[in-house]
Order: C-alpha cells, then structure tokens, then sequence
C-alpha cells in the first residue's frame, strides 16, 4: 500500500572546500536559496528545517570536503514529493545548480514523525516550532528479537523521562521509511529498519549536563536489549 500522511525528507549533501551554505552572498548560498524559492511553490510542501552537523570534523576530513549540509525538507504527503521528484522541468535545474557545489550525490531517505502527546503522524516542522538551538537526531536499529510496539514503547517513556528537563525544548520520533545501511553515515538502500528519534534542546551546554546528570545512564537502561545499533548527529538548524 502506497505511503500516506505527512513526511520528512532527510538528506546529506556533501560540499566542495569553501562552499557555505550560510552565507547568502556566497555560490553555494545563493544555489540554496534559489532551491528554496524553487520548492517552496510546490504544491504539498510544508517547511524545511537546514544547516550543519556539529563535530564533524573527522567525518568531512574523511570524505574530502569541509562542509556537509543538511537539509530536512517537510511534505504533506510522499506523493507530493514524488511529484517534484518526477518532474524533470523542476528537477534537472535545481540538480545543474547544485552540481557545481556538490562533492557527491545526497543521501536521501524520507521519515514520518510521531507527536508524543497526540500519537498523530507529522512532519518535523511541526516538532521543531519554535526551533530549537540544538537538535540531536538519533537512528534506532532495533535488533531482530525486537518488536515495533518494544522500541515504540521505550521511546516514548524515555522521553516522559526527558520532559521537562532543564533546557529541553520539544521532541519526536518516526520510522524510516527505507531500508538503511549505517556507517559513518546513514545511506538508503541497506536492509536495516530504523527509528528516528529528533529531540530539541536551547543548548549543546544544556544537552550536555542533561546527559551527565543521568540522561545517559537512563538512556541505557530503557533501550538495553532493544538496539543492535545507532547513530546519532548534532545539528545546528536554521528554518525557512
């Protein structure tokens, strides 16, 4: 049965050295804005959360850029996303602009989130509002003796746990849409099924504390046995 409900795209882009995103006089900055003006007309798109991902020095060392991008695009529907995907008078320009700036092809994959309190299907724009300094984005392997409605269960009470926690500003959690394989980054096509666990905070400080005042401990507990793997990235998002 064809996906319904809202979506989130997450992608990974990889830039050439000196390309900035940030900077809206720069190429690469003026290439994102005129993929935000593009996309933004589009019938069904709802948002777009962007930016860096915190300490990742090594990572862009590794693959020989100095910035890696990453845009999360909201939807109401994976129809409307597929529309613009399949539509090559949309699609080939915004590529032909990106192609210069780019490194290698993004890694994409698509997650519906879940509201904690309403247990509706959303999209990450309606978590993140207002926007939160930091975002920690978490991918949940379970493992196989692991059920849907376990790892379910322990996010949610996890987060129960979070909630009101000192610099905590908002929180949620979706399952990827496609088949992953996790390494240093998170790419489409592998065989692995993943939770994507987004979580907010006003600071990389209050995030911190958090974790070394038990978060971290309580973390283990509640998914111990749960999980074969993980992956976590620290972004600093701009919305638009």
């Amino acid at each position: 049965m064809p996906h319904s409900g809202p979506i989130t795209e997450r992608a990974l882009v990889y830039l050439h050295p000196g390309e900035d995103i940030t900077d809206k006089s720069s190429r690469a900055g003026k290439v994102w804005q005129d993929l935000l003006a593009t996309i933004s007309k589009q019938p069904g798109y709802v948002g777009c959360h962007w930016g860096r991902r915190l300490g990742d020095q090594n990572m862009a060392e590794h693959i020989n850029c100095t910035e890696i991008f990453w845009p999360l695009a909201d939807w109401d529907s994976l129809a409307s996303h597929d529309a613009l995907s399949n539509d090559p008078s949309i699609l080939d320009p915004i590529i032909d602009d990106l192609n210069p700036i780019m490194r290698a092809y993004p890694e994409l994959y698509h997650i519906t989130y879940i509201a904690p309190k309403t247990h509706a299907p959303t999209h990450l724009s309606a978590l993140l509002s207002p926007t939160p300094a930091i975002t920690e984005l978490s991918l949940l392997v379970p493992t196989p003796s692991t059920s849907t409605e376990a790892l379910e269960n322990a996010v949610t009470h996890f987060l129960k746990e979070v909630e009101g926690s000192k610099g905590f500003v908002c929180a949620g959690w979706g399952w990827v849409l496609e088949g992953l394989e996790l390494g240093d980054v998170a790419k489409p096509g592998g065989q692995e099924k993943a939770l994507n666990l987004a979580m907010g905070w006003e600071s990389v400080e209050t995030l911190s504390s958090f974790k070394e005042d038990g978060g971290s401990k309580k973390w283990a507990e509640v998914m111990e046995g749960l999980i074969s793997e993980s992956q976590t990235d620290l972004l600093e998002l701009k919305s638009q």
